[in-house]
């Protein structure tokens, strides 16, 4: 009997809760009204506007939803004269700043934007980013809107807060149909730059919307103009890759193709750097200086080697093969950059026209040593069969590719320059073999590789200490860490005796 009281208990609990649940759900007028106007259902916003719902709808922390603007976005245009009939603002913003003429504009409602208009709503309003409806549709690529909101008189010169005007939104988004109107209304806009400096021609062609950059170019848009870090549109095409865009400035704007941005590049630069090797031809057909140096003395080559791009170094060396020992102001040539990079067919490219092998940069360091220290063990050979003299340049601290390579701990390299009779025995500038720079920095297979091939280890350096000496500390140090990281302080060995012992001599 307890038992089923206590269920006839529970009904009624779950009855009075369904009941109060189904109260809650019940929509007041205000919001039948918005659901209604967002439908577009005439009736039934009459008729929750009769239940006395609030015209201008509601509103919470998040965010401010009216009726109109439902409507508007719709474009549901008989329901917003009955709105405005009905007393709703016209101009209220949502949380964006949106007005119902902002929201009919960026949903092309055409018919819409034509009422709120006639309804005196704000043609040239801004939202809280400084967009007005024209800037709005113009991004959105409305043509019908764009068209309307001009001959209603919406000013073009506007600004949002990044600096776009309606055409660098038109422009930036490729629809080149809004950009031939607005530039059709005022020509005068043509030209206006946002915060960056980039005017419509910069936000075209750094999308790659070459029917825009055609519809900029014959309304005579400035062709030079430069950015605020000194690019023209050219850079910005020729960095992208965008060929068609490239020929079409080129040909009507043939002085561009040499101007320097504020880094010292060129388009031929841009191009090279990021391995458009159509762009590249391109330039280099209509003559551009192929020798033209960044502020850092750059050429197009050392950008090319350095990223790898083979095709361009190609390009380049067999229209200037001259260029080829051309140095940074580091002193670095394309071969020191593929060296150093690892761009193993770009250093056979270049070793194949001849390049000097032997450069030194401004430290001294060949394109071997360089090789050697980032363990390019191939083109450390591929250098080494063309030019073995090369095996024992020493740089501004006496370090050869031996020392380098050991160093590093690149053991295969270290096998490599071995095997070419390098001078396993040289010495730093500090006394130091390379087995000295392999112990000090705990590389034990490059040591073992240096004693198999009977280097010297009774060498010291102007420290008097041998390589033993150095690979010994270093196992010390590596034991002290490893008990400080346990909190064995008082554990930890005292003598260089007791290391060896508690990790086997096995040097």
């Amino acid at each position: 009997m307890e038992k089923s009281s206590s269920t006839k208990v529970k009904r009624k609990s779950s009855s009075k809760k369904e009941k109060l649940s189904s109260k809650k759900k019940e929509p007041t007028a205000t919001e039948k009204l918005i659901t209604a106007a967002q439908q577009g259902n005439r009736e039934d916003v009459i008729r929750a506007l009769e239940e006395g719902a609030d015209i201008e709808g509601l509103r919470d922390e998040e965010e401010i939803v009216t009726p109109l603007q439902n409507a508007a976005c719709g474009g549901h245009t008989d329901v917003v004269v009955i709105l405005l009939d009905a007393g709703a603002d016209v101009e209220k913003p949502n949380k964006h700043g949106h007005q119902a003429l902002h929201l009919a504009a960026r949903n092309n409602r055409l018919t819409t934007c034509q009422e709120l208009l006639q309804r005196k709503a704000h043609l040239n309003a801004q939202d809280y980013q400084g967009y007005t409806p024209l800037l709005t549709a113009s991004r959105s690529g409305h043509v019908q809107i764009v068209q309307f909101l001009l001959q209603a008189g919406a000013l073009t010169d506007l600004q949002e807060h990044g600096g776009y005007t309606a055409l660098s939104c038109a422009a930036r988004s490729g629809y080149h149909e809004v950009v031939d109107q607005i530039l059709s209304n005022d020509p005068k806009s043509k030209d206006t730059a946002d915060d960056r400096g980039y005017t419509a021609l910069h936000c075209a062609t750094r999308s790659g919307h070459h029917l825009v950059v055609e519809a900029l170019i014959k309304h005579q848009c400035n062709r030079s103009a430069l950015t605020n870090s000194g690019e023209t549109a050219l850079h910005l095409a020729a960095r992208s890759g965008y060929h068609e865009i490239v020929v079409h400035m080129l040909n009507n704007e043939p002085k561009c193709k040499d101007v320097a941005d504020g880094r010292g590049y060129t388009a031929l630069h841009c191009a090279a750097r990021s391995g458009h090797n159509i762009v590249v031809e391109d330039l280099i057909k209509h003559h551009c200086n192929i020798n033209g140096l960044t502020n850092s003395g750059e050429t197009a080559l050392i950008l090319a080697a350095r990223s790898g791009h083979h095709e361009i170094v190609v390009q380049i060396l067999s229209n200037e093969p001259k260029c080829k020992d051309v140095a940074d102001d580091r002193g670095y040539t394309a071969l020191h950059c593929a060296a150093r990079s690892g761009k193993n067919i770009v250093v056979e490219e270049l070793i194949k026209h001849h390049c000097n092998i032997n450069a030194s940069t401004n430290s001294g360091e060949t394109a071997l040593i360089l090789a050697a220290r980032s363990g390019h063990h191939e083109i450390v050979e591929q250098i080494l069969s063309n030019e073995p003299k090369c095996k024992d340049v020493a740089d501004g601290r006496g370090y050869t590719a031996l020392h380098c390579a050991a160093r590093s701990g690149h053991h295969i390299v270290v096998e490599t320059l071995i095997k070419h009779h390098c001078n396993k025995n040289a010495l730093t500038k500090l006394g130091e073999t390379a087995l000295h720079l392999a112990a000090r920095s705990g590389h034990k297979e490059t040591m073992d590789k240096l004693i198999q091939y009977d280097i010297d280890i009774s060498i010291k350096d102007s420290e008097g200490k041998t390589a033993q000496d150095y690979f010994t500390e270093d196992k010390e140090n590596k034991i002290r860490k490893l008990y400080h990281e346990n909190d064995q302080l008082q554990d930890i060995p005292k003598n260089v005796t007791e290391v060896k012992s508690s990790i086997g001599d096995d040097s």
